[in-house]
């Protein structure tokens, strides 16, 4: 009769200097993203959530919690384990709630308006007219960005495991029907306001969390609107700056600073996307079980991280 692979067999036999090696970042990654993607680790934790799972109800997972763990397991165990609040909230949360609640009404026709900084925000005057000039420019544009009529919904999806299920939760910014060629179709909609272009991979664990959470959505659709790369010139007003802001978006054109990508339902690996949710959820477990909390091996995921400097004190 063989040997029950148990995971202490695996510690002892197979691979005794695994915790070394996951402490050191020793780990092998072949998506590019994250520092647990090799297989033996995935065969570690797969064998541990057999062990596990069966004695856990509704184990939770989000899409950013999926790629915060990815990341930085550190710094997922700051945010949601410890739970150790910012020193100052970073001014980008704020920034992209306010362009998210301005657009949804601006697509809708409503009132809006981009509200003073909070003290307790990390962001400047210059940042937020920015944004307000965007949002006014989007509102001369009309039908550039698809309309909604349900914006924030609420997504919760049990995932069916072998052994418990797995919650995967999240939030649509909105949901857009439309009729093409006699057809209705439903399209779900997430906003992203950046600088630069935003990481696919992370957005399909997005979409993939949606498509699951709404089956009868047959599309999912990303609008990345870009700021314009602009600074304040010396003793130059509100309103100069704001007509600065739109001659830039203007002489630019709305094409390159607004970009929509759809994706059908057979684009997005759903499939995967529920596999890694599993194997998050039991890395995350793993994790906890032996106190092991490893920081970014790569500097990718470190140059404008919010919990920077509590790591750097804290090695």
């Amino acid at each position: 009769m063989g040997k029950k692979l148990t995971l202490q067999y695996i510690h002892e036999h197979i691979c005794p200097d695994f915790k070394k090696a996951i402490v050191a970042g020793n780990t092998t990654c072949q998506h590019k993203v994250g520092i647990f993607c090799d297989l033996p680790f995935r065969f570690m934790c797969d064998l541990y959530a057999w062990n596990q799972y069966k004695r856990k109800k509704g184990i939770k997972m989000s899409p950013s919690r999926m790629s915060t763990f990815l990341s930085c397991p550190y710094k997922y165990w700051i945010n949601y384990e410890a739970k150790i609040p910012y020193e100052k909230r970073p001014g980008y949360f704020w920034l992209g709630g306010m362009a998210h609640v301005a657009i949804q009404r601006i697509v809708r026709g409503l009132e809006w308006h981009i509200p003073a900084i909070p003290p307790d925000v990390d962001a400047t005057e210059d940042q937020r007219l920015i944004l307000q000039g965007v949002c006014e420019y989007l509102q001369e544009c009309p039908g550039k960005i698809p309309s909604g009529d349900s914006p924030e919904k609420r997504v919760q999806t049990n995932i069916a495991t072998e052994h418990e299920p797995v919650w995967l939760g999240g939030f649509i910014d909105d949901v857009v029907t439309r009729k093409r060629n006699g057809l209705q179709e439903k399209i779900i909609i997430d906003y992203k306001y950046a600088q630069v272009d935003y990481n696919l991979l992370t957005m399909f664990y997005q979409f993939g969390t949606y498509l699951i959470g709404v089956p009868e959505a047959d599309f999912a659709g990303l609008v990345l609107i870009k700021k314009p790369a602009l600074k304040r010139k010396k003793n130059e007003s509100d309103d100069d700056f704001l007509i600065r802001i739109h001659d830039k978006l203007t002489e630019k054109g709305f094409a390159k600073q607004v970009e929509y990508s759809e994706f059908s339902r057979s684009q997005i690996p759903i499939e995967s996307i529920k596999r890694e949710a599993i194997h998050v959820v039991a890395m995350i477990d793993f994790c906890k079980q032996q106190n092991l909390w490893p920081r970014a091996t790569s500097p990718v995921g470190c140059p404008g991280c919010p919990r920077l400097t509590y790591c750097r004190r804290h090695i």
